[in-house]
């Protein structure tokens, strides 16, 4: 339904999307991302389910954050401005610009997991659904400095789980990847390592519990 909502720029239907998952998690559902790197849903049917990352309130705070920014001006808030220093090197930022989805996506929300189609789980009885650690690619509570996703998993992936080994290089560090052909994008991975770190990338921005 999130992505039907892009494709359409529907971005009332995403927020009510949003806000429905926002809802279950108030009236003491337990949300869990039923699909991640490892553990596909399939072969569980007959046994227990595995233990899944945790869609909780604060996750679903950037989901709303992104897309009430989606919204505004037709998606020209989200991820933007991008740093004129960023934009002045011809690799990724400059051939991507903001509004991107999901480049721009936070990567804090649930949204930056889900490269198109996911399930989600429900339920108030822990005994029935196990949840542990956040359905972001990154965690909940990182600083708005810790930019790369590639860093919090072992699976080489970047934004909405795309494969940073078998990427362009030309777009790696736009993925939140980190750079594998050094004359083509280690000058932008070094500015934005700089600019995450000064808190000037508006794709990173961080929100209180």
């Amino acid at each position: 339904l999130a992505r039907r909502s892009e494709r359409a720029r529907d971005w009332e239907q995403l927020l009510a999307t949003v806000q429905i998952l926002s809802n279950l998690s108030a009236a003491g559902f337990r949300i869990a991302h039923g699909v991640d790197e490892g553990h596909p849903m399939h072969g569980y049917l007959e046994a227990d389910l595995p233990v899944y990352r945790e869609v909780s309130a604060h996750v679903l705070k950037y989901d709303q954050e992104d897309a009430r920014r989606m919204a505004q001006d037709g998606g020209g808030r989200l991820g933007c401005p991008i740093p004129e220093e960023a934009s002045s090197i011809p690799t990724g930022y400059a051939v991507v610009g903001c509004g991107a989805i999901p480049e721009d996506i936070n990567p804090r929300s649930l949204h930056s997991r889900v490269p198109h189609n996911t399930n989600l789980w429900a339920s108030r009885d822990l005994h029935l659904q196990r949840v542990e650690g956040s359905a972001g690619m990154i965690p909940v509570d990182a600083p708005a400095s810790h930019y790369f996703i590639e860093d919090y998993n072992e699976h080489h992936v970047g934004t909405a789980r795309r494969d940073c080994t078998n990427m362009d290089p030309r777009l790696q560090v736009r993925h939140r990847c980190h750079c594998r052909v050094p004359e083509v994008c280690a000058a932008e991975e070094e500015l934005i390592t700089r600019l995450a770190a000064e808190g000037k990338m508006p794709n990173s921005y961080v929100l209180p519990p």
